[in-house]
């Protein structure tokens, strides 16, 4: 059932190479420069693995089918439903919805050279074409009614006829409709078309299909088993069974063994990828071979379990889908990691140096290990030493000195640990470098100042020899002589007596040094704590910063690779940046640095690779060897081979997927979409269809004829443009987007989309109104003319009159235009401000905020986002009708606008929603202000009825946030502070409605929070007092203020 999206074309006496014929072939042919696939030297656990389950939109956990169309999307099969995926968001079709479907169990898909996409179910045979499902039925040969089947497999011949498996046979589509193919009702389980021929598997045995009919059984211990599975791999047909891996020889077939475990029980997937490697899916895990050999095996407890299929896309990601965990994509990313799977008996390293025999010493948290071959071998467990952590360490011909985390110093030779005599002085020490003197010594950067050991005597210098702060993390001897010293307090030479500041007029003498390093070129680099970086040249020293380009990282080890990009490690992750950047931003050359962060630890870059990396200040923090750079991590040691970090060539698909008009989502019309007079609210739904790292896709977007300019989304996972209120006329939607590299896609994908005018709106009521004044007009003149020697001075009266008449239309015309413009930006059932109004004016009253803040950070004033809710409404709405209910609202935002200030907003928001924005207050005033809102909403009658009616009193409920979100600065934006305020809103609904909750973020909330956090996590962080809750019922009194629930 789960074959390689790619064949062998050839004849199989034995098979000979061929034209591909398949999924991947037909994508190849439309992609002129498709990149490789999976590296096939990397072990199985080095890929980058995302999985996407039922939290992120994936239907149902257990998927059967994947494959890419040619319009980019992967489609997705599960037993659930049918899912369209763009890397960030599902669309799910189910029968219920999409009458073509056949069923809700997707057993198959395949996309034919013509484009379509076939989708096998357990009910029949969908194809997806131009947008639309059709069913082919397979009709009933007695009675013509359509008959279920389930499909197992598809199989596209040369002459592009789909063959289908089923349980009922081989069938073929005739247009509309499924006839049967060469076979009698008889179920076949996987199928392959070579050629003219077609082989397909079922119990126990592989049937051929060519100008006759032959069988070839399966060997006799796999003699019932089930052929699920069919691919050719370098010229050879191979099956996946019940039992296990076969391959065809010419003369019949024999077993396949694989490594145990993964080889025990059936083979669920087989797949060649376009690097012409095979990978197979087993009941235990996930092998791939090259040739006939394995080259690796994982289990599943390391990787996606329950391999049942597998698709490449066009970038070259791997796609697997399980029986039970959803779908997995595998990608190259930049780094091979060792750890515990390659035998490190503790995964946090502090320190790694490679020796003369190619080896590496890797110092952890738990001892010394070293790591050959692709394995480790632990050398001295952490409990033989002074203190287990190996914090930094320096390897000579025939020893290992050891810099522990706190204990000192050790020495490993011939097998054994000593500590050196005469460094008890260093006993609760930690040694962060080590480095040879020349002279059989070592030179020793201690929290206890710079030591130097030679011949059993330990000498310390600190503060007494003129260093700022005794705490030292760097030595290095340059090769003109200087040893160079970096400390907790600033650089200094040191002359075997005194210290002195080195560049003290570049770098400041309170900085705390983290990396010093002498590049090829013999340029002097250092690091610091603050993220700044300073290179000795020529002309002297010179500060680089954020400012000028480096991403934000302390350095810890930097080196220089062959291609000329000077790559730096450090607290953050890994980035690189072009050498020749520096001297050309020192000349005024360029503007910045070219830098680019590689890897980041908390995978807040976009277009990083999120992976632990790096580890501890000091030297033995990282090597380059033959183009690849070694660095520690918490998780094991990682290298990167700088001559195989490429980007992302390839341009996103862009796609304008749906519109939304009169309240619903629809597919938009080829011609575009028209908005009548009475609805001129739209939203268009768009995306990029790029893999690789679909988190960091750009966007632009504009309503050409609207937009003044192109617009960029606050959040590129939403992927939608709002529109209210638009004016008549013609516009067009643009969008473009860029992948993780930021290479933009040229073409720009767009939307027709048309406004129809109101009557009054139109040129005909212009030329109609022009018509009727010129008529007026004429109509006086000739009357003027008839008694003109009569009525002289009558005439000048009238045309006075009429001129005048023409002045107050002109003005009354003037006055509906700046009407029309002003009912753009209002609601027009409550006179209120609207969406698009806020949008407007909100990013230059932060501004106001942001700048007072700079200034004065203590000022204590905040903006106030509000959300406020009519409580049952709706229940008002059926009691005593919709006309009752406007009247609420218009009465309710009257009242509210009477308790603001004359630059507060009150947004009418949507139904019965109403966002506030008080501008600049104290969080006391501010919450006083929603207390007298919510009472006096609270004791305000309604008067909805003209009859004298007793009015009606109705509650709100109110969910607010500050701006600044954070306590000291937050990295909000409003509209993700308003989703906090609603999110605040619902815990206020949830514990009884008429009352006011508020959510804020506490010291103790971490840094790398995301409003998607609170929406999800909100009792967790409340709990964790990362966030603080307050609340206020309508008569204003406040309840616990910390609470991790709702109230009910």
């Amino acid at each position: 059932m789960h074959r390689s999206a790619r064949t062998h074309g050839g004849r199989l006496r034995p098979l000979a190479g061929g034209a591909r014929r398949c999924l991947s072939a037909l994508l190849l042919s439309c992609v002129a420069a498709w990149s490789h696939g999976l590296d096939p030297d990397k072990a199985l656990h080095h890929y980058v693995v995302h999985e996407w389950k039922l939290d992120a939109g994936l239907p149902q956990v257990q998927v059967t089918a994947v494959t890419q169309g040619p319009d980019g999307y992967m489609w997705v099969g599960t037993r659930g439903g049918l899912a369209r995926f763009d890397g960030v968001r599902f669309r799910t079709f189910v029968p219920e919805d999409t009458p073509g479907l056949q069923g809700m169990i997707v057993r198959a898909l395949q996309t034919d050279r013509r484009g379509r996409l076939w989708i096998g179910t357990y009910k029949g045979v969908t194809v997806f074409e131009d947008g639309e499902f059709r069913a082919l039925d397979l009709l009933d040969e007695s009675d013509g009614a359509p008959v279920a089947v389930d499909v197992r497999d598809f199989a596209e011949r040369p002459d592009g006829e789909m063959i289908v498996a089923t349980d009922r046979g081989l069938l073929v589509s005739n247009g509309d409709r499924l006839v049967r193919w060469r076979t009698a009702d008889t179920p076949f389980h996987a199928v392959l078309a070579l050629d003219n021929d077609v082989w397909v598997g079922e119990v126990g045995r592989v049937r051929r299909f060519g100008h006759e009919v032959t069988e070839h059984p399966l060997p006799e211990d796999r003699g019932r088993a089930v052929v699920d599975s069919l691919v050719v791999y370098h010229g050879t047909l191979w099956a996946g069974s019940s039992r296990g891996l076969v391959r065809w020889t010419g003369n019949g077939w024999v077993g396949v063994p694989l490594p145990a475990p993964l080889g025990h029980g059936p083979v669920e997937a087989l797949y060649v990828d376009r690097d012409d490697l095979l990978w197979v899916a087993t009941g235990e895990g996930l092998v791939r071979l090259r040739g006939n050999e394995p080259v690796a095996g994982v289990q599943d407890r390391t990787l996606h379990p329950g391999v049942q299929a597998m698709a490449e896309d066009h970038e070259g990601n791997l796609w697997l889908g399980s029986d039970a965990n959803g779908l997995a994509r595998l990608r190259n990313g930049w780094t091979q990691r060792f750890s515990t799977p390659e035998g490190l008996h503790d995964p946090t390293v502090w320190s790694i140096m490679p020796d003369a025999d190619g080896a590496i010493w890797v110092g952890t948290t738990q001892g010394l290990s070293r790591f050959a071959d692709g394995r480790f071998e632990l050398i001295v467990p952490g409990q033989a030493l002074p203190h287990p952590a190996v914090y930094t360490l320096l390897a000579e011909e025939d020893r290992v000195w050891l810099g522990t985390r706190g204990g000192g110093l050790a020495l490993y030779r011939d097998g054994e640990v000593s500590i050196p005599p005469g460094t008890a002085a260093l006993a609760d020490a930690q040694i962060s470098s080590i480095v040879g003197d020349g002279a059989g010594g070592v030179w020793l950067a201690t929290s206890n100042g710079l030591c130097r050991y030679r011949q059993s005597e330990l000498r310390c210098h600190g503060r007494e020899a003129g260093l700022r702060e005794a705490r030292t993390r760097f030595v290095h001897p340059t090769r003109d002589g200087r040893l160079v010293v970096g400390s907790q307090g600033g650089l200094f030479t040191f002359d075997g007596e005194r210290f002195h500041p080195l560049a003290e007029d570049v770098i400041p003498g309170d900085e705390d040094i983290t990396a010093v390093g002498e590049l090829a070129d013999g340029t002097l680099l250092v690091g610091t704590l603050s993220e700044d970086l300073y290179l000795e040249t020529e002309s002297g020293w010179r500060r680089f910063t954020q400012q000028d380009g480096l991403p934000i990282n302390s350095p810890f080890f930097a080196a220089l690779d062959e291609s000329g990009h000077l790559w730096v490690s450090g607290l953050q992750g890994l980035y690189r940046v072009p050498y020749g950047d520096f001297e050309a931003l020192a000349a005024g050359r360029i503007d910045r640095l070219g830098a680019r962060m590689l890897l980041n630890e908390r995978g807040d870059v976009r277009g990083a690779q999120q992976t632990f990396c790096c580890n501890g200040a000091g030297r033995a923090k990282g090597f380059m060897r033959d183009g690849v750079m070694w660095l520690p991590t918490r998780d094991g040691i990682i290298a990167v081979d700088t001559a195989e970090v490429r980007s992302n060539p390839h341009p996103p698909n862009v796609v304008v997927e749906r519109v939304r008009l009169d309240g619903a989502w629809r597919d938009p019309a080829d011609g575009g979409v028209t908005l009548t007079p009475e609805s001129r609210d739209l939203a268009v739904r768009f995306t990029a269809l790029s893999f690789e790292a679909p988190e960091s896709v750009l966007f632009r977007y504009r309503l050409r004829g609207f937009d003044p300019g192109w617009q960029t989304p606050d959040d590129i996972t939403r992927r939608i443009a709002y529109y209210t209120n638009l004016p008549p006329g013609d516009y067009v939607f643009e969008v473009t987007a860029a992948n993780n590299a930021e290479v933009w896609q040229p073409r720009v994908a767009t939307l027709g989309v048309s406004v129809q005018p109101r009557f009054f709106e139109t040129t005909a009521f212009y030329v109609l109104c022009v018509a009727v004044l010129g008529a007026l007009f004429g109509a006086g003149y000739r009357l003027l003319l008839n008694r003109q020697r009569r009525q002289g001075e009558r005439l000048a009266a009238l045309v006075e009159a009429r001129t005048e008449e023409l002045r107050v239309a002109n003005e009354h015309l003037r006055e509906y235009s700046r009407r029309l413009e002003e009912a753009s930006r209002t609601d027009p059932l409550t006179g209120l401000w609207n969406r698009r109004y806020l949008e407007g004016q909100l990013p230059a009253d932060l501004s106001v905020l942001k700048r007072r803040l700079d200034k004065d950070p203590d000022c204590g004033l905040v903006t106030v986002f509000a959300v406020l809710d009519l409580d049952r409404f709706k229940t008002l709405n059926d009691r005593y009708g919709h006309g009752a209910g406007d009247q609420v609202l218009r009465e309710f935002g009257a009242l509210v606008s009477t308790l603001v200030r004359a630059g507060d907003y009150v947004v009418r928001w949507g139904g019965e929603e109403f966002v506030l924005v008080l501008r600049e207050m104290a969080p006391a005033d501010a919450e006083e202000a929603l207390k007298r809102i919510l009472n006096a909403v609270a004791v305000h009658p309604f008067r909805v009825f003209g009859d004298g009616s007793a009015p009606l009193h109705v509650t709100c409920s109110i969910g607010y946030a500050f701006c600044p979100f954070r306590p000291g600065g937050g990295s909000l934006s409003w509209e993700q502070i308003i989703e906090v305020a609603d999110r605040a809103l619902y815990f206020a609904k949830e514990a009884g409605r008429a009352r006011c909750v508020g959510l804020h973020a506490t010291e103790l909330a971490a840094p790398g929070r995301s409003v998607s956090d609170i929406r999800s996590d909100t009792e967790a962080m409340l709990a964790a007092g990362e966030l603080r809750r307050t609340e206020f019922l309508v008569d204003g009194t406040a309840t616990a203020g910390e609470s991790a629930e709702p109230a009910t």
